[in-house]
């Protein structure tokens, strides 16, 4: 697994003076919880789903060997055992369960990289947003649990992992969340992670057969950005974003997107509401947000 260099980004999008609660059902019957911030509708615990939503079921795979050979949907719970850690940490899923686009409940999916910047540049930024995504005490991290406010009630939780090998890992140390881009390398996605001894928002390339854990995010109330192309570059030169419900513009030497003109607060805004794309010309020496 690869560790990405921050890309800490520099603009509030939203107001965070409501956290709207609400619950969302999956497949099984699984109920959750859900938290609103900004225009993200979260939940608020990791998905407990044994089946696609379309019924299909996901295969339970426990052996190190089988786990190891998959090209195929699977899921397993932390160390092979559901009645101690499903209620309180969920499953780990392999990216190709991921990949289905039917994972989360209807109307909901699972959140790409670009939704995780958004949320993360709401908190402050990839060197403290970690901690205010935290559950606060040591009783479901290890200690010393650093920065852990949960201010935001996003309760991120550390349900560890499981390896391309098979074998699981850092339960109560790390929390690992799937948050897909279009695809980096046939062999690797990328994922975003807590640790238990830092406040910071960490993301990594990881091998699509490791099992991480997945937070899903209501589709309805946020932007789907699935590519950005030339982010700087000479006179003339392009931004190409392509996706749904963002708009974009240029300002303070900077290419800008949110999910309304006024999150950007910027010029030449051009939007995309529905599947397209849009096509910003900037001068020399600007950079992305």
């Amino acid at each position: 697994m690869i560790k990405l260099k921050h890309h800490i980004i520099g603009f509030t999008i939203l107001s965070l003076s409501q956290f709207l609660a609400g619950q969302v059902t999956d497949i099984d019957g699984n109920v959750y919880n859900t938290v609103t911030i900004g225009t993200q509708v979260w939940m608020k615990e990791n998905l407990k789903t044994t089946k696609l939503n379309d019924g299909t079921a996901i295969p339970n795979v426990t052996d190190n060997t089988s786990w190891a050979a998959l090209t195929t949907p699977g899921y397993c719970w932390y160390n092979n055992d559901a009645s101690t850690y499903k209620a309180t940490y969920g499953a780990l899923y392999n990216w190709y369960a991921v990949n289905t686009g039917k994972l989360c409940p209807l109307g909901w999916r699972v959140p790409l990289d670009e939704d995780f910047k958004i949320l993360t540049n709401l908190l402050g930024g990839y060197l403290t947003a970690g901690g205010k995504l935290k559950e606060t005490g040591t009783l479901n991290w290890e200690n010393p649990n650093t920065d852990a406010t949960n201010e935001f009630q996003f309760t991120a939780l550390p349900g560890g992992g499981r390896g391309s090998s098979g074998s699981f890992f850092d339960l109560k140390i790390r929390g690992l969340w799937w948050s897909p881009i279009t695809d980096i390398d046939p062999q690797y996605s990328l994922s975003t992670y807590l640790i238990y001894n830092d406040g910071e928002v960490h993301r990594m390339t990881s091998d699509k057969k490791d099992g991480f854990s997945v937070r899903c995010i209501d589709a309805s109330s946020s932007l789907i950005i699935t590519s950005l192309t030339q982010y700087s570059g000479p006179v003339g030169a392009t931004v190409t974003i392509n996706g749904q419900g963002f708009s974009s513009g240029t300002t303070s030497n900077k290419v800008w997107f949110g999910a309304a003109k006024s999150h950007c607060n910027s010029r030449n805004i051009k939007s995309a509401d529905s599947y397209s794309t849009s096509r910003l010309n900037i001068p020399a020496h600007y950079s992305y947000c």
